[in-house]
């Protein structure tokens, strides 16, 4: 759950320490004989093994993001973090590379990341910038009315 990776991902070492933690997991679980646990850790773990280790960066900073407590207030911030790093990951190399190897030329064949590892990547310069980017992402206007709508009351309230 949502509160579960909040409390347990504080780090990006506690993100490195997490597909061990998966698997230990995955076999307390099969010792209690809860198979759907020991499938959902199996699956995640791999998942995670999968993923571009910025990418993975990008969404703890996302998982740590203080949001206000008023529910469209925080819709709002987490819309505008999510539209930040879908923009700042969107346009790395990675993003393609990742692609292709989920539906592309290359399907199935493992893809190539940037960098080894979480750490690797949070030693990056541009990988912080993505970050950055993230932290100071704006609030979406969740406004019902649009823009065009907005201008052309402000030009009725001039008259």
């Amino acid at each position: 759950s949502l509160v579960f990776a909040r409390e347990t991902l504080d780090s990006a070492s506690a993100l490195q320490r997490l597909p061990a933690r998966l698997c230990d997991a995955a076999e307390a679980a099969e010792a209690k004989g809860d198979l759907g646990l020991a499938s959902w850790a199996r699956d995640t773990r791999a998942a995670l093994s999968r993923a571009s280790p910025a990418a993975l960066l990008v969404a703890l900073e996302c998982l740590q993001l203080p949001l206000p407590e008023e529910p469209l207030a925080r819709r709002a911030a987490a819309l505008g973090a999510e539209l930040a790093a879908n923009q700042a990951l969107g346009c790395r190399d990675e993003f393609a590379e990742g692609v292709a190897c989920a539906v592309g030329e290359r399907k199935g064949q493992p893809p190539r990341w940037e960098h080894a590892s979480v750490e690797e990547a949070e030693g990056d310069p541009a990988v912080q910038r993505l970050l950055d980017a993230v932290r100071r992402a704006p609030p979406l206007d969740l406004e019902l009315e649009s823009a065009d709508e907005r201008r052309s009351a402000a030009g009725r309230s001039l008259e």
